[in-house]
C-alpha cells in the first residue's frame, strides 16, 4: 500500500488508537472502526497489545523484577506509538503473532 501524503482525519485516528493502547483501542473500535476494516484491525491490535502490556507488567512484578516490569511496559508503549505513527503514514507494520491473529479474526 502506498503511503498517504495528505493529512486526513484518519491519520489522527491511528495515532489515537495506539496512544493509550487498551483504553483508546476500545474507544476507537466502539466509535470509528465499524465503517473501516483497517482502523478496526488496528484498534483490535492496540487492545491486544494493551493486554500483553498489563500481563507482562504483572508477570515480571510477581517474579520480583519491579524495575524490569516498568521498563518492559514502557517499551511496549513506545512500540505502540511507533505503530500508530507508521499507520498514520499508511504503512502497516506486522506485529509478530498479533497481526496474523487479528487478520484471522477479521476474515
Amino acid at each position: 500500500m502506498a503511503p498517504k501524503t495528505e493529512n486526513t482525519p484518519d491519520n489522527f485516528i491511528y495515532l489515537l488508537t495506539y496512544l493509550l493502547e487498551f483504553v483508546s483501542g476500545i474507544f476507537v473500535y466502539a466509535t470509528v472502526a465499524q465503517d473501516n476494516k483497517r482502523i478496526r484491525r488496528h484498534a483490535i491490535q492496540a487492545i491486544l497489545l494493551g493486554i500483553v502490556s498489563v500481563l507482562a507488567y504483572y508477570l515480571f512484578l510477581i517474579i520480583a523484577l519491579g524495575i524490569l516490569s516498568s521498563v518492559i511496559t514502557l517499551l511496549i508503549w513506545l512500540y505502540c506509538l511507533y505503530l500508530g505513527y507508521e499507520a498514520s503514514k499508511g504503512n502497516d507494520v506486522e506485529v509478530p503473532i498479533l497481526t496474523s491473529y487479528v487478520k484471522s479474526i477479521l476474515k
